[in-house]
């Protein structure tokens, strides 16, 4: 028992597992996803405020995370964010944390696997 253990906490088969099923589970719920009013605030944030203090006037009476918020106001300054382009963001973003979860920490393979399955999808 103990050496499957070992086994499973060492593989490398099983990171790489890990990554690709959350990281499919992440695009299936964000491709899925529907813009409510709350998701939306972020997009019409960063295509309404011209400034940088006035995003971070408005952003303090946010509950989306802020960083998703400056993320979102910089892009808006090359391209036009719609709610395609949002969820392409979050979703660069959220795989971005399954991978750091999954090959950076050094932690076994089993912690790694409870931690993506406490976390349904990453951020939302």
């Amino acid at each position: 028992m103990n050496s499957m253990i070992k086994q499973f906490n060492d593989s490398k088969l099983i990171q790489c597992l890990l990554f690709f099923l959350f990281a499919y589970i992440d695009f299936y719920l964000i491709k899925e996803h529907i813009f409510i009013r709350d998701d939306a605030r972020p997009v019409l944030m960063a295509n309404t405020l011209n400034t940088f203090l006035d995003l971070c006037n408005e952003v303090k009476y946010e509950t989306s995370p802020i960083l998703y918020h400056f993320v979102l106001w910089f892009i808006n300054k090359f391209i036009h964010v719609d709610v395609f382009i949002a969820k392409l963001i979050f979703l660069i973003i959220s795989i971005t944390i399954i991978f750091l979860i999954v090959f950076i920490l050094k932690i076994p393979n089993i912690y790694r696997l409870l931690i993506l399955v406490q976390v349904p999808q990453i951020g939302l």
